[in-house]
């Protein structure tokens, strides 16, 4: 009975013990429960955190607190999400309405891969001017003074603008001075010979194209020309001013081409008669001192390649300056040149039946012949 009144005194006892250490360990964990929610709540009033494991697979829960400090601060997280969206924060939204309020008279550079110029008066890269541009609504409202000023101009700016591409580079001009010339150097000279040519071909084209567009604005309506009594006088006069204007500019563009034309002809008459350098040596050596052989040959070679070309090239001018003119004023100088050559024909003509009757109708001298001796 002594040993189970012990061992009763016994196990009440370590219950006691049991009871007591479940409590103090449920006092332990609240305490750090309470701790660890302090510390997370004054982590923004910069407090060391503890380590704990439970804390490390658990997701972290934004206070109020937490959300107003992250859109307060300035830095941001780095993540691979964000390279590639867009970023939205409500500063740029802030930033890009004051920008749209602000300046909504300046427009956005965009990329484009042929810029138009939407400025009428722009510079260019050399410093030119451009003259403002030719559209329809200003072409028509336009004096026929002003129209022409604004060709002009266009005009100028052309010759300026492109003086520069189709001048001789400073590379171009030192192969041609060289004394003994590679075969790249020859291949290269023949192809900038052409520049002259071509800036001037260049600047017509240009200008035919630019005539050929105002033609298009200025396009008379068929009711305008239609016959009417109705027309006043001031109208008809702009109709028939307009008339002969588009007619001025189709007989501008065809003597352009005409011009072109006989460019291009000039250029390879020039290139087939060209000298070579052999051949102008021996020019200027033959002007000065005696030629023997070789030489001499070389010599009387170029001078007939001279000749020829002086020739071919007056032929040429002729030719050119002839169908340069109008229709009327070529149909005149052909009345001309047939009438000349009947005038010439005619007095050819008389000058030779002269001499025939001179001589059929001598006057000799007593002197010569004796006086006859009547009976």
């Amino acid at each position: 009975m002594q040993v189970t009144k012990k061992s009763k005194y016994t196990i009440l006892i370590s219950i006691f013990i049991l009871i007591s250490f479940f409590g103090c360990a449920q006092e332990d964990t609240v305490s750090n429960s309470y701790s660890d929610t302090l510390i997370i709540q004054n982590d923004s009033v910069k407090t060391r955190h503890k380590f704990s494991l439970k804390n490390l697979f658990k997701k972290k829960i934004k206070n109020e607190d937490e959300i107003n400090d992250t859109t307060s601060s300035d830095k941001t997280k780095f993540s691979f999400k964000n390279l590639f969206k867009r970023k939205n924060n409500q500063d740029s939204i802030v930033s890009a309405t004051d920008s749209v309020t602000n300046d909504s008279s300046i427009q956005k550079k965009r990329f484009s891969l042929f810029k138009k110029n939407k400025n009428d008066s722009t510079k260019d890269t050399e410093g030119n001017e451009k003259p403002q541009r030719i559209t329809p609504g200003l072409w028509v409202k336009m004096n026929a003074k002003e129209q022409d000023s604004l060709l002009r101009a266009w005009d100028d700016y052309d010759i300026k603008h492109y003086k520069k591409k189709y001048s001789y580079t400073s590379k171009e001009k030192e192969r041609d001075m060289k004394r003994d010339k590679s075969f790249t150097d020859k291949l290269l000279l023949k192809l900038a010979v052409n520049k002259p040519f071509r800036y001037r071909k260049k600047l017509i084209n240009k200008r035919n194209s630019r005539y050929r567009k105002t033609m298009i604005f200025d396009r008379l309506k068929k009711s305008d020309t239609a016959p009417g009594d109705t027309i006043s006088d001031k109208e008809r006069y702009k109709i028939v001013n307009k008339q002969f204007k588009r007619e001025g500019k189709r007989e501008a563009i065809r003597k352009n081409k005409t011009a072109l034309k006989y460019d291009r002809k000039e250029e390879r008459l020039r290139k087939r008669y060209a000298l070579s350098d052999n051949e102008r040596k021996t020019l200027n050596k033959g002007t000065a001192m005696r030629l023997k052989g070789d030489e001499r040959i070389i010599f009387n070679k170029a001078k007939n390649k001279q000749e020829k070309f002086s020739t071919k090239l007056l032929e040429l001018r002729r030719k050119r300056s002839f169908a340069l003119q109008n229709k009327e004023v070529q149909k005149k100088m052909k009345e001309d040149q047939k009438r000349i050559a009947q005038r010439d024909k005619a007095k050819a003509k008389k000058m030779n039946s002269k001499k025939r009757d001179k001589n059929k109708n001598k006057k000799y001298d007593s002197s010569e012949y004796p006086k006859r001796w009547f009976k």
